[in-house]
């Protein structure tokens, strides 16, 4: 090969590889990718650590129960909205007045809006007492659940509690299931 079609060859290869990398910007190998892959997903998941600690979950006294139940009606509204007509907003409310059932705001920390509401409810067996959760509602569900559940479970083991329970829907079965809930039975209902 001649001189000068060798320099031409080794500029073309050169623009290639320096064309290639600006243009591309990949990692060349496999490791690196995975590396970055994995950086991507804890920040993700840093994220979703942020957005959990962007809200605020608390018990209502029922003494401060009138000042926050226009505020919470419209998201309990619609769990008691799939309760088969077994119980009505009104008994949740006089429930929770009188400390028969716990109900629980949960709050956008950065703007205090409400998100959604959940109740509780200690329920004494023979042989152990569990606490129940009979009612969810709210937004963004997905970014406060696993609060609720922490909060759930250290206010059923501060009342001695042994058991937890919740009521709903078939979907609730596989979003609890990854927070290590089982399926105790299933409930089967035949209007008279």
């Amino acid at each position: 090969m001649s001189k000068s079609k060798t320099q031409t060859s080794r500029r073309q290869a050169g623009s290639k590889s320096s064309g290639q990398q600006q243009t591309q910007n990949t990692p060349r190998s496999r490791s690196r990718r995975k590396a970055i892959a994995r950086s991507r997903s804890e920040n993700q998941r840093d994220k979703t650590n942020i957005s959990a600690t962007a809200f605020e979950i608390l018990p209502v006294r029922p003494d401060l129960l009138d000042a926050v139940w226009p505020h919470i009606e419209p998201h309990l509204q619609r769990a008691v909205d799939e309760s088969e007509g077994l119980i009505a907003i009104q008994d949740v409310r006089a429930a929770a007045s009188t400390g028969e059932m716990l109900v629980w705001v949960v709050s956008a920390t950065s703007s205090g809006t409400i998100q959604g509401a959940y109740t509780t409810r200690i329920i004494a067996y023979p042989q152990r007492s569990a606490l129940a959760v009979d009612l969810v509602g709210g937004s963004k569900l997905s970014r406060w659940l696993q609060m609720a559940l922490q909060s759930i479970e250290i206010h059923a083991r501060h009342l001695g509690c042994e058991q937890l329970e919740g009521y709903g829907r078939a979907a609730w079965g596989r979003v609890l299931r990854d927070h290590k809930w089982r399926l105790a039975y299933h409930a089967f209902y035949k209007d008279l």
